[in-house]
């Protein structure tokens, strides 16, 4: 089955890169960052093809209209999935990272984690005016889950807290729901955690030393 061969051959590359979150051509194509270049992988036949340069980016989410959002050199960037070249959103402030983004169920909202040199927060941006508005302290990543909670990190816990997507406020009291997470919870976040939409967390705990255990 050569179709079948191509594409084992194409997801071996996709091995130890940084994937796209899936939120639109569920089940066809898979977005992941390889060598500087944001590629796409078409699930059916194993082909693959470069969108755009994309050497610092970290993390990125698909939208309904057919775009991908990027983080990249400390600001979001839109660029069409069907490739070519990113298109500047946000206008932050210096000495600011941004990473992971996800797009929110409103379609017009992009939830991602913004670092500077006095700590981290959980932001959102809006894909048609680009503005910025911070959500909560988070010392890591945060991940929205259906229908309405926000998981971020507090030190090495992973807190959950009801979330209003539409307005982006948070209501009622954050409740611990993991201890243990790191080390990408800290300074230098790598994706700590991950939530699927059948309820399982995933996230990187410190139990296992510097290189980290992955825990659901």
């Amino acid at each position: 089955m050569p179709g079948r061969r191509r594409l084992g051959h194409a997801l071996d590359e996709t091995l130890g890169q940084k994937l796209v979150d899936q939120q639109c051509d569920v089940g066809s194509r898979l977005g992941f960052f390889q060598a500087g270049v944001l590629r796409a992988l078409n699930l059916s036949d194993g082909t693959l093809s470069e969108i755009c340069k994309a050497s610092s980016a970290v993390g990125g989410t698909w939208t309904a209209d057919g775009r991908i959002i990027i983080t990249q050199d400390g600001q979001l960037f839109a660029v069409r999935a069907a490739g070519g070249e990113p298109k500047l959103l946000t206008r932050m402030k210096v000495r600011e990272s941004l990473s992971y983004p996800q797009l929110l169920p409103d379609g017009r909202h992009v939830l991602f984690y913004s670092r500077d040199l006095t700590g981290g927060w959980a932001a959102a941006a809006n894909l048609e005016t680009g503005k910025v508005q911070r959500i909560v302290a988070s010392d890591g990543p945060a991940v929205f889950t259906a229908p309405d909670r926000l998981l971020y990190v507090r030190g090495a816990s992973i807190v959950a807290q009801p979330f209003n997507a539409a307005t982006l406020t948070l209501g009622g009291e954050p409740q611990v729901i993991a201890n243990g997470a790191g080390p990408g919870a800290l300074a230098a976040p790598d994706g700590t955690i991950s939530a699927s939409t059948t309820g399982v967390l995933a996230f990187l705990s410190a139990r296992a030393g510097p290189a980290g255990q992955l825990t659901l």
